[in-house]
């Protein structure tokens, strides 16, 4: 089999120069190139080019899957605009990174599965996610909370004794949860398909919005700000809004809620958890779908054991009526209805009357060693 791999690269900010699009296209031959975007789909190679370059010089988004089990989501953001002390909490080696240049921040989001699956198509799974990007600008760290569950589902050994001991790893049970972003009972569009490209188990997803505040309960009060802006700042604001400056929405904001930020709601902060106790509150959950799961299973059990005993003079019939074909799919098929009639006989008690057929079936046939061996081989009979 093939090896599958697509890197997909957009440019939200601003479009790509006639000079910039021909250097992109100069990277490989197996390009499809935009004003604002680039792919690629490599089957037995790979990009001729550093991922985390390219990103820089030229986009601000990036998604990389391969159907060996490795993705990878990463964003680039105006230095001026990111909060890079705020997104450092949420960080894990080997999982999320931020690194930072003289202009831009790069936010590496990635996942390597042990065992990959088939994929033959990586087109339209960065559009679903692009909005991440501004929602992180606006201070809406909630994927970042999601990627940082995913490391811990990944990276640590609940099962292991040893691994409260583990203090020296980078995240480890005792490590304690990064601040609970609100609004994570009710995701968006993007946070949804970040959840399904990173395969975030919804237990884990559940058990960190548990301490989330809603979203009402810390949406910056922009009209309020706006009011005690000083009128030479808003002639100041308007200017520059006329000059066309990019993500300047994101700039005016962030400086409100710099200059402004303490007048604003003050969310609720609830005890910080550590991994261990976070899990705990998943495994309760898996012990309760488990338990619902094998409950439904045993209704459903007794369901079909009533439906057989109603018909069980018609099944031993058939027993005798399959054994008389004298082949071997005759024998399997008279041996699947023994094995079901004992199950019959065991959920009504009547095993003696159950063992006294089975005796009587030995006797009739007692020549037909293929069959008596499959019976044997079943635990019906000893030879």
């Amino acid at each position: 089999m093939s090896e599958y791999q697509y890197y997909e690269f957009q440019a939200l900010d601003r479009r790509l120069t006639q000079t910039e699009q021909a250097a992109i296209a100069e990277l490989s031959s197996r390009v499809h190139l935009t004003a604002t975007s680039a792919s690629f789909v490599y089957n037995y190679s790979d990009l001729p080019a550093s991922p985390e370059k390219v990103l820089e010089q030229y986009f601000d988004a990036m998604l990389y899957i391969s159907n060996w089990g490795s993705r990878r989501l990463m964003f680039r953001f105006p230095i001026e605009l990111l909060q890079v002390d705020a997104i450092k909490p949420y960080c894990v080696p080997f999982a999320t990174t931020v690194m930072t240049t003289d202009k831009y921040a790069l936010l590496d989001i990635s996942y390597d599965k042990e065992e990959g699956e088939w994929i033959d198509s990586g087109e339209g799974l960065l559009t679903g996610m692009i909005g991440l990007r501004d929602a992180i600008l606006r201070g809406d760290y909630r994927v970042l909370y999601l990627a940082w569950l995913r490391a811990c589902s990944d990276q640590i050994d609940f099962d292991d004794e040893d691994e409260d001991d583990y203090e020296g790893e980078a995240i480890n049970a005792n490590t304690p949860e990064p601040p609970v972003p609100p609004g994570l009972q009710r995701l968006d569009a993007g946070l949804e398909a970040f959840i399904e490209f990173f395969e975030i188990d919804p237990l884990w997803v559940e058990a960190g919005a548990a301490n989330s505040a809603s979203i009402a309960e810390v949406t910056d009060p922009i009209e309020q700000w706006v009011q005690m802006l000083p009128e030479a700042d808003c002639k100041r604001y308007l200017l520059r809004v006329m000059r066309g400056e990019s993500n300047l929405a994101m700039q005016i904001t962030s400086d409100l809620r710099r200059r402004f930020g303490a007048f604003g709601p003050t969310p609720r902060r609830p005890k910080s958890r550590t991994v261990r106790q976070l899990y705990a509150v998943v495994k309760k959950q898996q012990q309760r779908i488990a338990e619902e799961q094998r409950q439904a299973a045993e209704l459903s059990r007794l369901k079909r054991l009533k439906a057989l005993a109603a018909q069980e003079p018609a099944m031993w019939d058939r027993v005798t009526t399959h054994i008389h074909r004298r082949d071997s799919k005759g024998y399997r098929d008279a041996v699947s209805l023994l094995r079901e009639l004992r199950e019959v006989a065991e959920f009504q008690g009547t095993q003696t009357a159950f063992a006294a057929h089975i005796e009587q079936i030995r006797q009739q046939f007692s020549t037909l060693r293929s069959f008596l061996s499959l019976m044997n081989t079943a635990g019906l009979i000893k030879q």
